[in-house]
């Protein structure tokens, strides 16, 4: 398998009768779970271990852009697009939605043939595959408090990775999951997005929220960088070739920068400021 810049690796050829039956059943089991299904099953550590074990990578490998093998790129008009969206369900859980254009789910997981346009969808937590998505929806368990990245990346249906303009298409959510016991009812839900471009953001960098929205911030940006939420210690990295979003509940009124983290930049000052009002 290659891959982490974007994050999501390709299938690699499974070796041996049983490891093949382990991984037809994991597969079949992710498929066939259905939407409304709130059965926590399994934990999602245990899911992603299975799958580890079965396929033997896990997404700090990257993907060879340039690797036919590995990437299916296709031009700007013709590839696939996603967006995630995800929102906090009544049972403490996640519910995810996965908008897509240029592309249709597989018919069934173990089609084994290119059909263009047609694939898969893989859904990884904190660096690990959870499930497939059969449909642009998926119920996920309650994580634990603290941060949790949720990515999707699309597949082809012989498990490259679609990519456009010289990106593998994947969406990365860095979320800041709270205390449930003190978990706030649902709120308002705002969404900015902001590029980082020679150390700058582009236009406004200065927001003002209100205590309690859900705040998503979606950054891209044009050199690698870590970006820190300060206050919320939100951190994660961001590259040309994979944007990245904070999520989180703003539950602390005040003024908060995010700085980038870079060597020789750490404390050179903010690049975009959230100011929460009570």
């Amino acid at each position: 398998m290659a891959k982490e810049a974007n994050g999501i690796p390709w299938l690699a050829i499974l070796g041996g009768a049983a490891v093949i039956a382990v991984g037809v059943a994991l597969l079949v089991q992710s498929w066939t779970a259905g939407e409304g299904d709130r059965d926590p099953g399994p934990s999602v550590r245990e899911l992603a271990d299975a799958h580890r074990h079965v396929h033997g990578y896990t997404l700090a490998t990257l993907y060879d852009i340039n690797d036919p093998n590995q990437v299916l790129a296709l031009p700007a008009g013709e590839a696939p697009s996603a967006t995630l969206a995800v929102r906090a369900a009544a049972d403490g859980g996640w519910d995810l939605t996965l908008d897509v254009a240029n592309f249709a789910f597989a018919a069934s997981p173990l089609e084994e043939r290119h059909v263009p346009g047609r694939g898969h969808a893989y859904l990884y937590v904190d660096g690990q595959y959870f499930a497939d998505f059969s449909s642009r929806t998926h119920y996920l368990p309650p994580l634990d408090p603290g941060l949790h990245e949720v990515a999707v990346g699309l597949n082809t249906i012989d498990h490259r990775a679609y990519a456009r303009e010289g990106r593998v298409i994947v969406e990365r959510v860095v979320l800041r999951v709270g205390d449930p016991r003190r978990r706030p009812p649902p709120a308002e839900r705002r969404t900015f997005d902001l590029a980082v471009q020679n150390g700058r953001v582009v236009g406004a960098d200065t927001q003002r929220v209100k205590q309690g929205e859900t705040i998503v911030l979606r950054w891209t940006s044009d050199a690698d960088v870590n970006l820190h939420l300060e206050g919320y210690d939100i951190e994660m990295r961001v590259s040309p070739l994979s944007p990245a979003a904070m999520q989180f509940v703003a539950d602390l009124p005040g003024r908060f920068p995010v700085e980038p983290h870079t060597e020789g930049a750490h404390g050179r000052g903010a690049v975009f400021y959230l100011e929460v009002y009570p």
